[in-house]
């Protein structure tokens, strides 16, 4: 056997030290997950929450550990330690059981298997994850509380969005940007985009009723474009009121959009409708053709991660 190499004597008390900090972190998550499981009983008793997954909160918190982080830790790496530190919580509670698509020809835009690559990099260990074939399953299993969440991607979300508006609605996203490969293309855009998956939950109040704070967002789907949109024009009318053109499906006649709530309140709905039916050059909305002319749907808002660069905040 060959001989061991010595140990340098000043790493001795150097790894007595970490030995005795990571103690005390083992400590720490301990008593955090007991209080977690505090807070998880109150939530039952009160029939607050139908499951602990709360992505402004989450969110929220990440935002002021990153803020008030000294650093050299990375922000990046802050974000990743708390999602299986979230992860754990919610399993105290109750464990998420995530659905996604698991078929050839369900991921337009998409690689094939991104979407388990897009939990695994959003949620945690803890979490269950559940393949499903079809989009009509996945969206049933989801509405009927099968599911506590589901992801799917731009295209399949613009293509079905008017039905997921029913019963479902959008409560955060996954950006891609940087972590996972992803080989389509956003169309209309002409290059190459990272597009996010969309996390999907039961509707049980109007994504309306998130409180509207400075960097919410809220997920649009434009409908009623018709078989052959006018991109510029969507894209124009995009510019004009600060949204980001991320998706059409001519097919369908469905665009996505999103706007990120600035300091200054955003114009009602049906006014930016109205203006998007006047950029696209379509007649003024009358009840006997209100189904074929373009609207705006609200699919979600959402606090949207924070972008952070590698380094230390």
């Amino acid at each position: 056997m060959p001989p061991q190499p010595s140990t340098p004597a000043d790493l001795t008390p150097l790894r007595k030290e970490i030995e005795s900090l990571d103690r005390e972190l083992v400590a720490l998550l301990n008593k955090r997950l007991e209080v977690s499981g505090a807070i998880g009983a109150v939530k039952r008793r009160s029939r607050s929450h139908s499951h602990p997954f709360d992505p402004d909160r989450e969110e929220s918190l990440l935002r002021l550990l990153t803020r008030e982080n000294p650093g050299p830790l990375s922000a990046a790496s802050l974000r990743a330690i708390y999602r299986e530190i979230f992860s754990s919580s919610r399993a105290r509670q109750s464990p998420l059981t995530i659905g996604y698509l698991d078929g050839p020809h369900d991921h337009a835009d998409c690689a094939h298997h991104t979407p388990l690559l897009a939990a695994c990099s959003r949620f945690g260990v803890e979490e269950n994850y559940c393949a499903v074939p079809r989009v009509k399953t996945l969206l049933k299993e989801t509405a009927a509380g099968h599911l506590t969440l589901s992801l799917l991607c731009p295209g399949v979300l613009a293509a079905h969005g008017a039905e997921i508006g029913k019963h479902l609605y959008v409560c955060g996203e996954i950006p891609l940007r940087g972590r996972l490969p992803v080989s389509g293309k956003g169309k209309g855009t002409g290059k190459k985009t990272a597009l996010p998956f969309y996390i999907l939950t039961r509707r049980e109040t109007e994504p309306a009723a998130t409180p509207l704070v400075p960097g919410t967002r809220l997920l649009l789907l434009a409908a009623g474009l018709g078989k052959k949109p006018s991109l510029p024009a969507l894209q124009r009318w995009c510019r004009a009121h600060g949204a980001r053109f991320l998706y059409a499906s001519a097919h369908d006649g469905a665009a996505l959009i999103d706007i990120d709530i600035p300091a200054i309140p955003l114009p009602p709905l049906l006014h930016l409708e109205e203006t998007l039916r006047h950029a696209l050059g379509a007649p003024a909305k009358s009840k006997s053709k209100a189904a074929s002319q373009p609207r705006l749907l609200l699919l979600g808002a959402y606090l949207a991660e924070e972008a952070t660069p590698h380094g230390h905040a």
